[in-house]
């Protein structure tokens, strides 16, 4: 069940691992790779149909569907989405730092650390978001040389399928 004590797994290299349920799938996943595999469920990269992906998967699950949320640990839970997010990026900081200002109707949901696609399902550029407060919120852009030209573009925090990394 979600919230509940996640089963840990430690290697002898002390990397510590959390086993992670999701309806008839099971995933590995580094303890310190749990915020990752949140922000991939959000983008709709995750539940994936094919083994090759960024987090381990039991073999013969990538077949499996699933339903609800992954079972995570209670003070995770918080990571996932009820429903994608639009926001706008609204400004730059400056040039030389790659930073832009979003905005969002609901920026409640916003994280650090969450990554965002272009609305318009264009790969690059990913903003990585690195602060919110209350009005708005600053993302490092990824894959692109110049913030302002993405000043008031729409970046969602689920993607197109071909915007999956």
């Amino acid at each position: 069940m979600n919230g509940q004590t996640a089963e840990r797994v430690e290697t002898r290299d002390s990397t510590r691992f959390l086993i992670v349920r999701w309806s008839r799938r099971t995933y590995l996943l580094a303890e310190d790779e749990v915020d990752n595999f949140c922000d991939r469920v959000n983008a709709g990269c995750e539940p994936r149909s094919d083994l090759s992906g960024r987090f381990y998967l039991k073999d013969g699950a990538e077949t499996a569907t699933v339903q609800g949320e992954p079972e995570l640990p209670m003070d995770k839970l918080c990571l996932l989405l009820k429903s994608p997010l639009r926001t706008v990026a609204t400004g730059f900081e400056a040039p030389a730092t790659m930073l832009l200002r979003i905005t969002s109707q609901n920026s409640i949901g916003l994280k650090p650390g969450m990554t965002l696609c272009r609305a318009n399902g264009r790969v690059l550029p990913i903003l990585r978001i690195v602060s919110v407060n209350h009005l708005d919120a600053k993302a490092e852009i990824l894959g692109a040389d110049n913030p302002a030209s993405h000043v008031r573009e729409e970046f969602v925090t689920r993607g197109k399928p071909n915007q999956c990394f």
